[in-house]
């Protein structure tokens, strides 16, 4: 989780957060760096404490510095010198329980405001394996033939039929790891003169490392995702949810849980103490529930999501904390955000929170 893996296309650190400042207000907080092949790092920071919207920035440059003891990856901007992004592992290993993670930041945005952010997360958990196998892959398609022969056996599951097959899924989707229960222990937001701070919140770290070929560029055309990266900590539960869709492929849902006292594999990250087969998966938009951006595009601000098992049943409400949580990328623009998560977990009331991210309504 800490090498340069330019012999694939993609990798990269995603970090968002729910943070608490010292008034009691709830902060959206994100935070990344990433590879793309032929194009270079791009690195981006930002935060949204109200309905006026994220303030952030993101630049590309050539070259991500690293150390190794302690490790680091820092992004410098060419354009505007001294312009940074910087990650660094202060304490522990990463992805081992305990380990102590700075980010830092030194930005400028759109407007020509400054940003200046300084934040420490302290993983309690540990790395969990988004995907499947020791190698944590995680499918973004299903062939015809591969979701007819996952739903031809009992459990229905991406993970029982890899360990029927061992089918290597080639190209078919990232190797995907995650730091799902991060404690935000300090932070500290400068925005235009004006200081943010606190000592609370919870945040997640998404791990990815990818490849694609022709074949599987062709069979993702179109695609489009909801993920909502749902958190639990009174019960130190976290769960993965994702839905994808495409104009080729069938849509994949994705439901997994995780927790402390989950099973690890041979890398030492957790496997899922719990997934739920495609069929037993309900990812669904509330009716009603659309907030218009002020460039005309339609979000839905609440989701509701239902899991069926008869050992871990789930009905549960996502509602996003506020409207106006929309990000512009360079892929286009998509709703990411923060949320609550009220409702039942194996007959049990549960509530937490969540981090939503979700396309346009229509595309």
């Amino acid at each position: 989780m800490t090498a340069k893996h330019l012999d694939y296309h993609q990798f990269g650190w995603n970090i968002c957060a729910s943070m608490t400042d010292a008034q009691n207000n709830t902060l959206a907080f994100f935070f990344g760096i990433e590879y793309v092949k032929d194009v270079g790092y791009r690195g981006g920071v930002g935060f949204s404490d109200s309905e006026d919207g994220f303030k952030w920035s993101g630049f590309t440059t050539t070259d991500l510095e690293t150390t190794t003891n302690p490790w680091s990856a820092k992004l410098t901007s060419s354009d505007l010198p001294g312009m940074f992004v910087k990650m660094e592992l202060t304490s522990g290993l990463m992805g081992s329980a305990d380990a102590v993670i700075t980010l830092t930041a030194d930005v400028i945005d759109l407007y020509g405001k400054n940003l200046k952010v300084d934040v420490r997360l302290r993983d309690p958990y540990g790395a969990i394996n988004q995907g499947y196998g020791t190698t944590s892959m995680y499918p973004h398609y299903l062939t015809e033939a591969q979701r007819t022969a996952i739903m031809a056996l009992p459990e229905k599951t991406i993970g029982a039929y890899l360990i029927a097959t061992r089918d290597p899924m080639d190209y078919q989707g990232a190797y995907y790891y995650a730091l799902p229960l991060m404690d935000v222990e300090q932070f500290t937001i400068n925005y235009d003169d004006v200081t943010l701070g606190g000592t609370s919140g919870k945040s997640w770290m998404d791990y990815f490392v990818k490849s694609y070929n022709e074949t599987s560029i062709q069979m993702q055309a179109g695609s489009r995702w909801d993920w909502i990266a749902i958190q639990l900590p009174d019960i130190n539960t976290a769960i993965n949810v994702l839905k994808i869709s495409s104009s080729v492929s069938a849509t994949l849902p994705y439901a997994r849980l995780f927790h402390t006292d989950g099973e690890r594999t041979k890398n030492g990250a957790y496997k899922a103490a719990h997934s739920w087969a495609l069929d037993e998966i309900t990812i669904e938009p509330v009716p009603g529930s659309e907030w218009t951006s002020l460039s005309g595009q339609k979000y839905y601000m609440q989701f509701r999501i239902k899991l069926e098992s008869a050992t871990k049943p789930g009905d549960l409400t996502v509602t996003t904390l506020r409207n106006n949580q929309t990000v512009i990328l360079p892929e286009g623009s998509n709703y990411q955000g923060l949320g609550t998560v009220e409702g039942t977990l194996g007959g049990q009331a549960v509530h937490g929170q969540c981090w939503v991210e979700v396309q346009p309504v229509g595309l």
